[in-house]
């Protein structure tokens, strides 16, 4: 979800790389992406059904290939979310960096208080986060569909 604030912009730059004639390959990226995550849906759907009390890829691994498996998935999960909550915070930051100019010159800081915060709100416990993030994911969810809505009723 979080990728949604930064991936056509990175996509694009990247294919900027290969020159502009390649925009092109945008769409067909994009339907292979939604493709992965039909996937990803599919096999967490199986992974619910599997494990109802809660089921992680380290339990998972773990509970079907041996322990240095799950110990693998795990570590992978650490270092996913990690880059996942770097690299959202600073684009974030970016963003409104470049909605409000004066702020550009602090990006770095604010960049550094944002992961702190969400380190700290994590460290709160598994309830507590949740509750916490919970809100701004309803609000981005909304303001992802009533964008999708006007959007279209504009066509």
């Amino acid at each position: 979800m979080s990728s949604v604030a930064y991936a056509s912009e990175a996509s694009l730059f990247t294919l900027l790389a290969a020159g502009t004639g390649n925009f092109w390959l945008l769409i067909p990226i994009s339907i292979a992406i939604v493709g992965v995550l039909a996937l990803v849906t599919i096999s967490y759907r199986q992974t619910i059904r599997a494990y109802p009390n809660g089921g992680g890829s380290y339990i998972v691994a773990r509970a079907n290939l041996g322990p240095l498996p799950g110990l693998i998935a795990a570590a992978a999960l650490l270092v996913d979310y990690v880059l996942t909550v770097a690299v959202s915070v600073s684009s974030g930051i970016q963003a409104v960096a470049s909605a409000f100019p004066a702020l550009f010159p602090l990006t770095v800081p604010l960049i550094v208080l944002a992961i702190l915060l969400v380190m700290a709100a994590n460290l709160r416990g598994l309830r507590e986060s949740g509750t916490l993030f919970a809100s701004p994911t309803y609000i981005f969810l909304g303001s992802m569909l009533l964008l999708l809505g006007v959007a279209s009723s504009r066509r």
